[in-house]
């Protein structure tokens, strides 16, 4: 109990002390009365009260004294008025935070404190936060504590305050405040949400009530519901801020503020923290009514994304994960679920849920499509759920804005539907849920626009497209709408009701959706199909039509698609058409359909014609029941009868219908039915219809099925044939009115009775005259003028004739016949005026069936086979050539004599003997036109005549092979099996005709396939052949078909190919026995014929050759299918030249016939094109046009062309690739054309497995061929070897060949190509980047070289890092080499030879070439390898290091030098380790460093050599300090070795701009100047006199040097500090003075000049002069400095005159002017008094100027003037330049010279004696234009240094050298008259005597009137002066004035003399002697009136002297 009341006392007693302690501590405070000292008080107290405040052992009375000294505290900070109390904020702060140590080892931490301390800690930092010396760690500090506290306190508050308010500071201080927080956002990763809650609210916070445009108070809070996409806490707490927002000025400045806070990329700090972007966005979205903020952040965020994707590193555009940052926004848009918190943030606006929705549509999902490819599926699913339920909601808005963004993402994420389904998440349940909420969205999104009549809102043209696009990447997986037939509803609805601009998109949509149904047809959608048929809407039927088509595809279609293909709209028609000819009709059941059911009468007329033609088709195929094909009957027949006049289609297609049917061999019943039924229609209605109907085609089918359906055996048949025959004759009797339809009628009616009676001669021979008659009418209509009916008469003819009639018949009828023929032939055959092809054709085709059945009569055909041979070459033939195959059919007709039974064997023996008139008559007329054909008309002097007989022998020859299946010995299959080999070679001699035309060289390749075919059924089919095979020049190249040889060149080939001795002699032998040398080959090398004119042919036989295997023969079938392929005309197309088929005429059953059976053809070739595409596809790129185009041809028609034929060349790639390389590698000129024109067609967009796959080949020697590599540096070579050829035609060929071989290398170096993977890139880049290094880039060849560049520049531009990086160093070399190599030579030469080096064009020239260089593209791969070193290995780093300093040894362009400063200055900022070696004796660094300024010292460019300086500062920051000294000492002897004589002013800018360069990017190595101190004792000095150089540019080197390396000295050697203020000239300034001397004694005058100028700058900033009064340490040395440099220029003054010696005059003047009076006692610089003296004692001045005298004086000086002329050329001479060729030894540091600091050996100047020293350098006289000049300047130091003089010393000088100075010279220039007198001006002194006034005023009274105004001026200011000091003043001299007054008063032209005589007056009247107002007075009116009269001038400078002598003289 004791002990317990003891220290119950014990407590008592400490807190009673504490307390009064406290006390005392109050009454202090309050008796400090003012803020400073109230400052000091608190700055230690405050922190201690807070620390005690929060003890918990306080006593009542001491927390209550605490709280009470506290609250005076903040009393006295509220209530000051100056505003000056400071607090002490770190020691506040270091109450609750502990920062971050510098190294970051110890975190930053909270301190435990109670609740008393923080409170009020916080209360005093919100009092005077923000502060302009807040510290460092504020911000910090405030973020962490904000973190710590409750959310939702007043704490928070006032933090959350004083948070804002800092930010803002700091913003508008423009401080940077990322690096204080960075270790914050370390250690918390990230920041906690209270404050990124924060840092959003106040973006978002918009006031209730609009603020004003000025501050003002803010208004008071109206409502507490949060804003959208706010808390409500953050809400309060702004709403609540002590300070307000008061405008909105205000708030904006709060919110760029916070924006700049969290920019992105403003600091790294917040970079990938998820901080930044949504933030960003929200300032983004939620400010329209600050458009400031709005402008900034988008400005920001542009930046920040332009600077992501534009950066060649893999950057991610967000710095984050994108699949936290979707989240994150998608949150905010949805806002919280739930009941709402204080904490919950509100749901976005529909405005800002736009923007939101917008960014993560463009910046997340579009560069991010595997976002929802997550390793769980729980994050895919969630986060597909949250864009969906987002996407849902802007589907529900009112605000359009958000629908279409919402629109977009769902359009985006359907576009990513093959990746989500293909992820872990595509078996999740919820994900159809989800797709099934997407669809019932676009259908509602759609609907209004479906149902326009209810008054929906229509969603905008955006919206709608973005519905449409997701529809249609929906519509490609068959699950989404699998039997939904409500999205097609709609979707017709659209179609129906869209805008016009809109309507495609919509039908892509619903076509989109057809794939879904194509395999699930049901009712719903054929009712839906069949409700829009009718529709107005184009887009809708054609739908219909393209649906109805692809999924009904049974009858149930026929009634929709039969009724559109008789739309107006011709693509819907056919449309409909195309999927009725695609469909297997059953007949019956399409009939059904179609009338049964109503289908036909619903179709218009146009679809009745599709239902008509289609019907007869299937029941042609499969016909069906009578009752059925008689109903199809009925309707033909109807349609027929009741047509309109404008259906004739209709009719036409019924009348056809019902005659195919009819006529059709396999049908029985509807000609049966025709027959015995004529309840449909009649035999005489059809006689009637065959001549009215509206058409001929119509009227033709109707004579048909007459003549099929008519009864020969019954009783009718002559009557019917009778009425159709005098019909007709009535109808063609043109003598008559005749219609020419009916007409044309009856003709074709006639042609086809007449035909019948024919075939039925006994039945009809009593109607021979009336037969004869028709046919005689039929005779006069081939002559009638009208085509129409001429030539409907020809085709009856030719119909009639078909058959042969009666030899009666004939006789009566062939001479009119031939007659009219032949006239009418020849007058539309030949004739000029009349000619007309089509006139003729149909003559000439009814001449055949007339001519075949003349051999039967006794009429002879011969006037009519002349007027066929006429049309061969005519009028009609050069109109159309196609004429000349009709004129052969009809010829072969009459040369086939299997109906003439008379006809015997005929040998034909004389062909070659040419033709014989009398030998052709003795042959059977049968045969005449066969030996016509072959000697005369193919040898016609008329090359018409000639090419045309082609064709006719063509014919012939399909016709010898025609009758030859039936009989072989028919006497005309004989002749042509006898005639067939020079038919054979006829037809070669036409395939090399030049004046040949497509139709007869067409004729003559299927001639030899006619007569190949024609050999097979007869015989000798291997001898045509192997004949065919020579004559293509098989037998002379051995295959080959690049160029011929003849029969000597091949004899010498098969000597040498000879295998033994007796073989060589054998074909030798054979050769000469043969007749010797000759030129004589085989058909196709025969001489006089074109190298190129068989090429095609050639080619063909090559092919076949190759195919054959090697066979001589070749296979022989092969030839022949080629050359029936390479023939393309029309007319082998056309329905009536069936018999000219492929098949047909080589009798190969294996090939299908019927027309132009390409098909068939390429099947049979199919097997063979591996061997055949090599050779065709060289041959399609043949240098021969003809050759070139014949074979193109051949191969679209073997492969089809186009994607057929890439698919040929893909299946067989890898073979025709390795066989064109060996062709574009022959000896042969042609084939090295061929075969590159080859490659660059096929390689093109090839893969690295097409060409056949497997690694890379790094290993140029050894090439697999066999793999893709292999193949890739093969084509590489051929496009070499190519591009270098000596053929022009090659190299143009080759040029193709490396454009297409370069895009294929980039493409196989693309990883992100289509098809091309990372490792097959990676092969592909590693194999190529090696060729093109090692040789590529070393070709002889510059086309060559270029397209290797232009290849290595795309392949570093798609090629990956990891790639790039084992062949990074020689590629850079390589690049930066080709830089100048590429660069055009005229760039160059303008800048030197028109612009100049050192012009403004010339730099404008050099800048453009460097910048072109740049942005090209070997600048970007250039830039692009850079950024791949900073990921590279150290040893790679190092290694593109040395290739730098060898490629700029190496480049002799400047271009490709500045690339190497440029890569340089990269690598020194992003790879500085690069430059770091082992190797220390011999550093690449080094060697870099030295390369770099002998490269710019050679560089004749200012921007060149800028960039290389530039580089070697930043390369000098990583280099050695002992070689960066070594090399500035080098410079600075450089620059001094370049300021001599025989220096250059180039070698001084680059020698004074290298070091600049250095000392501003590595100010840090002039802090060690080694051991001798370089710096300071050599470099600084030399930098301070060079910035006085005479170039502008070495000025500004030399002073950044000063300036930059200067800091940096002073920096590292400011150790005492009692020397603070002292500048570095003046610590320098013994070393500033040795370089000044050294300067001085220089041979150079520039370097003279330089120093001098130094010099007068020290004077002038004061360095040089006396520092303070008295005697002091600084003085001394200044002095000693001044003493040393005097004596220099004293002795530098008497030196010969020399250009700048007047500026070592001012110099010395300057030095003597602050020292003169300064100088003496025990100081190292005095001036004495000796007369005779220039030093004390040198006696140089003997009596007014000695002579004699040494030393340094005067005298001494000029005796020595010629030895330094001698010593300076001797000089010159021993000037030697030091080799700057970077071959020598090592960099080594020498020691650097000591700055020669003479101590001791004082300095004793006689001012006398250094005034006549100027006086006398001022007399010197020279004829050198700067003479004058010095002289002047001489006389100027004089006046100065007198100037400065003492009274005493004036008087001293006065006597002295008073009368040097009054010596008037004449002859001395104005000027130096007027320096002479301002000598005396200053040589006057005060109390000067009246005997030396008289004489002073009588010399310049009258040089006042001298006719220069500068000595009348000076004169006046002179006599001014001297008025001022005399003593007395006396009534003469002020006459004397006044005189001088007036007559100066009146010079008008000068106001400088009207000045300095007012200046006199003003003189006189300010003088204070008494009794001198008396001799004023007398002149005091004139001298008024002169003002006066002065004060109205308009110079100032007068009118202001003139006021003030007003102003005395009103005192007078």
């Amino acid at each position: 109990m004791e002990h317990q009341k003891n220290d119950t006392k014990n407590d008592t007693k400490n807190d009673s002390e504490e307390l009064q302690s406290l006390q005392r501590v109050s009454h202090r405070l309050v008796l400090t009365d003012s803020d400073e000292k109230f400052t000091i008080v608190i700055k230690t107290l405050l922190p201690k009260l807070l620390v005690y405040l929060g003890k918990p052992s306080n006593s009542p009375p001491i927390q209550s004294t605490l709280l009470q000294i506290i609250s005076h505290i903040l009393n006295r900070l509220k209530t000051s008025q100056t505003g000056s109390i400071s607090l002490p904020l770190q020691s506040l702060i270091n109450l609750l935070y502990t920062p971050p140590t510098s190294s970051s080892a110890t975190p930053s931490t909270l301190l435990p404190v109670s609740s008393y301390t923080l409170n009020f800690t916080l209360t005093f930092l919100s009092l005077t936060l923000p502060t302009p010396n807040q510290p460092p760690s504020t911000i910090p500090f405030l973020i962490k504590i904000f973190n710590s506290v409750q959310p939702i306190s007043q704490q928070a508050d006032m933090i959350s305050h004083i948070l804002l308010e800092c930010i803002k500071d700091k913003h508008e201080k423009g401080e940077n405040v990322q690096d204080e927080i960075r270790n914050v956002i370390k250690e918390s990763k990230g920041f906690d949400s209270n404050f990124y809650n924060l840092l959003l609210d106040i973006l978002i916070y918009a006031p209730t009530k609009t603020l004003p445009s000025s501050p003002s108070p803010p208004p008071p809070p109206t409502s507490k519901i949060p804003p959208f996409g706010m808390t409500s806490q953050n809400l309060l707490r702004l709403m609540n801020r002590r300070k307000g927002f008061k405008s909105t000025s205000d708030l904006t400045s709060y919110k760029i503020s916070t924006v700049d806070f969290i920019a992105p990329n403003r600091g790294a700090a917040f970079t990938g923290i998820g901080l930044e972007i949504p933030i960003t966005l929200m300032a983004a979205s939620s400010t329209d009514d600050l458009p400031a903020v709005k402008d900034h952040v988008g400005e920001l965020l542009k930046a920040h994304f332009d600077r992501s994707h534009s950066s060649l590193s893999q950057i991610k555009p967000l710095g984050e994960s994108p699949y936290i940052v979707c989240t994150t926004l998608v949150k905010l848009i949805l806002g919280s679920v739930g009941k709402p918190k204080p904490s919950d943030r509100r749901a976005l606006s529909p405005h800002q849920s736009s923007v939101l929705t917008s960014f993560i549509t463009k910046h997340v999902l579009v560069p991010h499509p595997k976002i929802f490819t997550s390793p769980t599926n729980v994050n895919g699913v969630l986060l597909l759920t949250l864009l969906f339920t987002t996407i849902r909601k802007g589907f529900q808005s009112t605000s359009q804005k958000y629908t279409t963004t919402s629109s977009h993402l769902l359009n985006i994420i359907t576009s990513r539907l093959n990746l989500i389904l293909s992820s872990p998440i595509k078996s999740s349940p919820a994900l159809q849920l989800l797709l099934n909420t997407c669809v019932s969205s676009t259908l509602n999104t759609l609907k209004p626009l479906t149902t326009p009549s209810l008054n929906g809102v229509i969603p905008s043209n955006e919206i709608r497209d973005n519905v449409y696009g997701t529809v249609s990447n929906l519509s490609r997986f068959t699950s989404v709408f699998k039997e939904n037939s409500n999205i097609v509803e709609v979707m017709f609805g659209c179609i129906k009701f869209e805008k016009d601009e809109m309507i495609s998109r919509a039908y892509g949509c619903l076509q989109s959706l057809l794939p879904n149904f194509i395999n699930s047809p049901t009712p719903e959608i054929y009712k839906l199909l069949v409700g829009n048929c009718d529709c107005s809407i184009k887009s809708s039927r054609l739908a219909v039509a393209y649906w109805v088509g692809s999924i009904f595809k049974s009858v149930d279609s026929a009634g929709v698609l039969f009724k559109l293909s008789g739309d107006e709209d011709e693509e819907i028609a056919g449309v409909s058409r195309k999927f009725i000819g695609e469909m297997e009709w059953e007949f019956e059941e399409l009939c059904r359909r179609l009338w049964k059911e109503g289908g036909y009468e619903r179709c218009s007329w146009k679809g009745k014609v599709n239902c008509l033609k289609t019907c007869a088709e299937s029941y042609s195929k499969k016909s069906g029941s009578n009752e059925t094909a008689s109903k199809f009957i009925s309707e033909c027949v109807q349609a027929i009868k009741n047509a309109t006049a404008g259906e004739i289609t209709l009719v036409d297609t019924a009348a056809k219908s019902l005659c195919d049917i009819v006529t059709s061999k396999k049908l029985v019943y509807p000609k049966e039915y025709l027959k015995y039924n004529e309840d449909v229609i009649t035999k005489r209605d059809m006689i009637r219809l065959a001549v009215t109907l509206q058409t001929s085609e119509a009227r033709k089918c109707m004579a048909r099925v007459f003549t099929e359906v008519i009864i020969t055996d019954k009783p009718e048949f002559m009557e019917l044939c009778s009425a159709a025959l005098t019909l007709c004759s009535e109808k063609l009797n043109f003598k008559k009115m005749f219609h020419a339809g009916q007409a044309n009628g009856g003709a074709t009616l006639s042609g086809y009775v007449l035909r019948l009676l024919f075939e039925n001669p006994a039945l009809t021979k009593s109607l021979d005259s009336l037969a004869v008659e028709v046919i005689e009418l039929l005779g006069e209509g081939l002559t009638h003028s009208d085509q129409y009916v001429s030539s409907s008469c020809a085709s009856s003819l030719g119909v009639a004739f078909s058959f042969p009639p009666s030899p009666s018949i004939l006789d009566s009828t062939l001479p009119l016949l031939f007659t009219n023929l032949q006239a009418t032939m020849k007058k539309y055959g030949t004739t000029i005026d009349h000619s007309d092809p089509n006139r003729c054709s149909p003559l000439i085709k009814c001449c055949g069936p007339i001519l075949s059945s003349s051999l039967s009569s006794s009429v002879s055909p011969s006037t009519l086979l002349e007027g066929l041979f006429k049309i061969l070459g005519s009028e009609s033939y050069k109109k159309s050539n196609e004429i000349s195959l009709t004129v052969g059919t009809a010829i072969s007709s009459y040369v086939d004599c299997t109906s003439h039974p008379s006809a015997s064997s005929v040998t034909i023996e004389r062909i070659d003997e040419g033709y014989d008139e009398i030998y052709e008559s003795r042959m059977q007329e049968w045969a005449r036109p066969i030996y016509r054909l072959l000697t005369k008309e193919y040898k016609d002097h008329n090359p018409q005549v000639r090419t045309a007989s082609y064709s006719v022998i063509f014919s012939i020859v399909v016709r010898a092979g025609e009758v030859v299946e039936i009989d072989k010995d028919n006497p005309f299959v004989k002749l042509i099996k006898e005639m067939l080999e020079v038919i054979q070679a006829k037809f070669v001699k036409g395939l090399k005709d030049d004046k040949g035309k497509q139709l007869s060289r067409e004729c003559c390749c299927r001639g030899l396939a006619a007569c190949f075919g024609f050999s097979k059924v007869a015989g000798g089919s291997v001898e045509v052949s192997s004949s065919l095979l020579k004559a293509f020049g098989q037998t002379t190249n051995h295959g080959g078909s690049a160029m011929m040889e003849t029969r000597e060149q091949e004899a010498m080939r098969r000597v040498q190919n000879a295998e033994t001795e007796a073989e060589g002699r054998e074909a030798l032998n054979a050769f000469l026995e043969n007749g010797g040398g000759g030129a004589q080959a085989a058909e196709g090398g025969q001489a006089g014929v074109s190298e190129a004119a068989l090429g095609a042919y050639r080619e063909m036989a090559a092919a076949a050759i190759a195919v054959g295997g090697g066979n001589k023969d070749g296979d022989q079938n092969v030839l022949y299918y080629l050359i029936c392929l390479s023939t393309t005309h029309v007319v082998w197309g056309m329905e009536e030249n069936k018999r000219y088929a492929a098949s047909k005429l080589l009798k190969d059953d294996g090939v299908d016939g019927g027309g132009v059976d390409l098909k068939a053809l390429q099947v049979t070739l199919k097997p063979h094109l591996s061997k055949l595409a090599p050779k065709l596809l060289r041959a399609c790129h043949d240098p021969n046009a003809q050759t070139r185009e014949q074979m193109t041809l051949l191969w679209n028609s073997i492969t089809g062309g186009k994607a057929e034929g890439r698919a040929v060349v893909k299946d067989n790639l890898s073979v025709t690739i390795d066989a064109l390389c060996n062709d574009a590698s022959s000896k042969l000129w042609r084939s090295r054309v061929g075969g590159c024109g080859a490659l660059a067609e096929i390689i093109v967009g090839r893969g690295w497995e097409e060409l056949g796959g497997g690694e890379s080949i790094l290993d140029e020697d050894f090439v697999e061929t066999k793999t893709a590599a292999g193949r890739l540096l093969t084509l590489w070579r051929v496009t070499m070897r190519a591009l270098d050829d000596v053929r022009g035609n090659v190299r143009d060929s080759g040029e193709g060949l490396g454009k297409s071989l370069r895009s294929l290398t980039i493409r196989l170096c693309d990883c992100k190509t289509a098809g091309i993977s990372n490792e097959e890139a990676e092969f592909a880049t590693s194999t190529i980047l090696t060729w093109l290094i090692k040789h590529g880039l070393n070709q002889p060849c510059a086309e060559a070289t270029q397209i290797c560049i232009s290849t290595l520049l795309g392949v570093v531009e798609v090629a990956r890092a990891e790639t790039l990086e084992p062949i990074l160093p020689p590629l850079i070399g390589q690049l930066v080499c080709a830089m100048s190599g590429l660069e055009p030579s005229v760039l160059n030469y303008l800048q030197l030879r028109m612009g100049g080096n050192e012009s403004e064009s010339g730099e404008r020239l050099e800048s453009l070439r460097l910048q072109m260089a740049q942005s090209g593209p070997i600048g970007d791969a250039l830039q692009k390898c850079v950024d791949v070193i900073k990921f590279s290995k150290l040893e790679t780093k190092r290694e593109v290091v040395r290739e730098l300093g060898v490629a700029l040894r190496n480049s002799v362009g400047a271009v490709s030098r500045c690339a190497v400063a440029d890569t340089v200055n990269t690598l020194v900022n992003s790879s500085p380790e690069s430059f770091k070696s082992v190797q220390l004796g011999n550093p690449n660094c080094v060697k870099l460093l030295r390369a770099l300024y002998f490269a710019s010292e050679r560089e004749r460019g200012t921007g060149a050599r800028d960039k290389l300086v530039f580089a070697l500062g930043n390369l000098s920051s990583l280099a050695p300090e002992g070689a960066v000294r070594v090399l500035i000492a080098k410079l600075c002897d450089n620059y001094e070795r370049a300021c001599s004589s025989n220096g250059s002013l180039n070698g001084r800018r680059a020698a004074s701009a290298a070091v600049a360069a250095i000392a501003s990017r590595s100010p840090i190595c002039f802090a060690d100047g080694g051991k001798k101190d370089l710096f300071a004792r050599r470099v600084l000095p030399l930098s301070y006199v060079g910035s006085f150089d005479g170039d502008e540019a070495v000025q500004k080197s030399w002073s950044k040097v000063w300036e930059e390396g200067g800091g940096a000295y002073m920096e590292a050697n400011s150790v005492d500090e009692t020397k603070f203020g002292v500048r570095l000239e003046e610590k320098l300034l013994p070393s500033v003075i040795t370089c000044c001397i050294s300067g001085l004694s220089d041979v150079s005058w520039s370097m003279r000049k330089s120093s001098c100028l130094a010099i007068s700058k020290l004077v002038d900033s004061t360095i040089l002069g006396p520092f303070g009064d008295g005697k002091n340490e600084r003085t001394i040395r200044r002095c000693d400095s001044a003493a040393r440099v005097l004596e220099v220029l004293v002795q530098g003054a008497g030196s010969r005159l020399w250009n700048g010696k007047d500026i070592l005059v001012k110099a010395l003047a300057g030095v003597v002017k602050v020292w003169v009076e300064e100088g003496g006692g025990e100081r190292s610089l005095t001036f004495v008094g000796g007369g005779g003296d220039l030093f004390e004692g040198d006696s140089v001045f003997k009596g007014k100027f000695g002579g004699g005298g040494g030393g340094k004086g005067a005298g001494g000086i000029e005796e020595e003037e010629e030895e330094e002329e001698e010593e300076e050329e001797e000089t010159a001479k021993m000037d030697v330049v030091e080799d700057e060729e970077d071959g020598g030894g090592e960099l080594s540091e020498q020691p650097a010279p000591a700055a020669e600091e003479e101590e001791g050996g004082n300095v004793s100047l006689s001012y006398l004696g250094l005034c006549k020293l100027l006086i006398s350098q001022s007399n010197k006289t020279s004829s050198a234009s700067f003479s004058l000049a010095y002289r002047v300047a001489a006389l100027e130091a004089l006046a100065q240094i007198a100037g400065s003089f003492s009274d005493s010393k004036k008087k001293v000088a006065w006597s002295e050298l008073g009368d040097l100075a009054l010596d008037d010279d004449e002859v001395l220039k104005p000027v130096l008259i007027a320096k002479r007198v301002e000598v005396v001006k200053s040589l006057l002194f005060s109390g000067i005597g009246e005997d030396s006034t008289s004489t002073l005023s009588q010399k310049f009274l009258r040089l006042s009137k001298h006719s220069a105004w500068t000595v009348r001026s000076s004169s006046c200011l002179l006599l001014s002066r001297l008025a001022t000091l005399c003593s007395p003043l006396t009534r003469k001299f002020v006459t004397s004035l006044n005189t001088c007054v007036t007559s100066t008063l009146l010079d008008r032209k000068y106001a400088k003399c009207r000045t300095a005589a007012l200046t006199i007056l003003k003189s006189l009247l300010s003088r204070k002697v008494e009794g001198e107002k008396e001799y004023l007075l007398p002149f005091s009116e004139s001298w008024n009136a002169a003002v006066k009269k002065c004060m109205k001038e308009e110079d100032i400078e007068v009118t202001g002297v003139a006021s003030e002598v007003g102003v005395l003289l009103s005192r007078l």
